[in-house]
């Protein structure tokens, strides 16, 4: 008899492993390039492939079925809310996890019932549920949760272990009693708001500067804005809605200006970027309707989405760059924008990302730029696309007029000396040049329309080069 029941138990045991906690199939899961987009399963247990090695934003949001998570050592990123409001979800393993996307883990009973003073996955601190004033991190962690330390009231002190490189945005909001700030420069980024509603901020001086030379806000009310040589990256929101910013210089240790940095600085006209930027992130300068022109060095690599989107007062825009990708609709309604000087430093443009740029009079591609957009000039009824013959833009934007004659600024069809005299005056503000012709003038492919232009025309009419 109690074999019997045995057996029947097994029994039991098997059916319910074949049925709702039976593991999660492959096809269950939409992964592209290691990133898992989406998951369509029912199944309590999930355990995601081990070619992922990313979990974007949502992608389990709402699944009341999950139960049990497991992510295999590859997985090191999981997006904004990706198992936000999953109700039934109790249990997360992953070693691998270094970094935690916003509400990733809220409504969820894994995350609402945590009990540990310093609750984390993989090495990602998720929620501090300690009470001391003081709080030392633990080593082994290396990024905090965005609002892990939400409201802490009773936080005085924060010490950061040698080995922390990144803190969440929001990490530290309205922790009011937050007057000491201690973190080694192994800290290279800070997000929005992290120490927002702190004694800390609200004594900082200036320019309040954390880690790695993280300028987490302007505080400061010049319209002339030099950034000091101890800041090292530009944090998010740092000077955001700023209407005293008139004109920005940066220094050669700014390798990188973050997401809304200056987004909404309306009075801000002029720009100067110095050599050592790598990135401009998502809306960095977005909003900044009296900004005129733009130069960026050769150094940059990036240029986030809507990075400068509704600068309705840009007329030019000079792109140097390394590898640079222009991401989509990083110039969307520029509405003044009349010509753009692209250096064979550009690798990539993305989709619509000079989309309503209704003034646009001239673009100019180089042979090195392998990957357009054929929606990158969505809406821009007047634009000439100079480039090489053969050049991928040529193709991918054939929609639109194409030029592929470089040097005839004076367009009568053949480049000669009074090419290079006609753009000599122009330099010297002597005479005025179309969009078109400014884009067919620029020689060397550099992003910038110079007498080194000249020079090259020269050169190539005495047959040097």
């Amino acid at each position: 008899m109690k074999k019997l029941s045995a057996l029947f138990v097994v029994f039991i045991l098997l059916f319910s492993c074949l049925s709702t906690g039976a593991a999660a199939a492959s096809s269950d899961f939409e992964i592209e390039d290691g990133v898992l987009i989406s998951y369509s399963g029912s199944s309590a247990t999930v355990n995601v492939p081990e070619d992922v090695y990313m979990i974007a934003a949502s992608a389990f949001e709402n699944n009341t079925n999950i139960k049990n998570v497991t992510l295999p050592p590859s997985v090191r990123s999981i997006g904004d809310r990706a198992f936000y409001h999953c109700t039934a979800l109790t249990s997360v393993t992953g070693d691998g996890v270094t970094t935690v996307g916003k509400l990733a883990f809220n409504e969820t009973p894994y995350f609402e019932n945590s009990t540990a003073e310093f609750f984390t996955l993989g090495q990602c601190l998720l929620w501090y549920n300690g009470t001391s004033g003081t709080v030392t991190l633990p080593s082994g962690i290396v990024s905090v949760a965005p609002y892990a330390f939400l409201r802490c009231d009773y936080l005085t002190l924060f010490k950061a272990n040698a080995g922390l490189v990144s803190i969440g945005e929001g990490a530290f909001y309205e922790c009011g009693a937050l007057a000491a700030v201690s973190l080694t420069d192994t800290t290279s980024y800070i997000g929005a708001y992290a120490f927002d509603g702190t004694a800390w901020l609200s004594k900082a001086g200036e320019y309040a500067v954390l880690g790695d030379g993280i300028l987490v806000r302007y505080k400061g009310s010049a319209s002339d804005v030099t950034i000091p040589d101890s800041v090292r990256r530009i944090g998010p929101r740092a000077f955001v809605a700023n209407t005293k910013i008139q004109s920005l210089k940066t220094t050669s240790s700014v390798y990188s200006i973050d997401s809304e940095a200056f987004r909404s600085c309306t009075a801000l006209s002029s720009l100067n970027i110095s050599s050592g930027i790598v990135n401009i992130g998502d809306y960095a300068f977005a909003g900044c309707t009296a900004l005129m022109r733009l130069a960026v060095p050769a150094t940059l690599s990036n240029i986030g989405a809507y990075a400068f989107s509704g600068d309705t007062a840009m007329t030019s825009a000079s792109i140097g760059g390394t590898r640079l990708s222009i991401s989509a609709n990083a110039f969307n309604g520029c509405k003044g924008l009349q010509y753009v000087l692209l250096s064979s430093g550009v690798s990539s443009v993305g989709d619509y990302a000079f989309s309503g740029c209704s003034s646009l009079g001239g673009i100019s591609f180089s042979s090195d730029t392998l990957i357009v957009s054929s929606k990158a000039l969505y809406n821009c009824p007047n634009v000439t696309v100079v480039c090489p013959s053969g050049a991928f833009a040529m193709k991918a934007l054939s929609s639109h007029t194409i030029d592929n004659a470089k040097g005839d600024a004076d367009q009568d069809g053949t480049m000669t000396i009074i090419d290079a005299t006609r753009i000599q005056r122009f330099l010297a503000g002597m005479v005025s040049m179309s969009p078109r012709d400014i884009c067919i003038s620029e020689m060397d492919c550099d992003g910038y329309l110079t007498v080194l232009d000249v020079t090259r025309i020269q050169r190539i009419l005495a047959g040097i080069d």
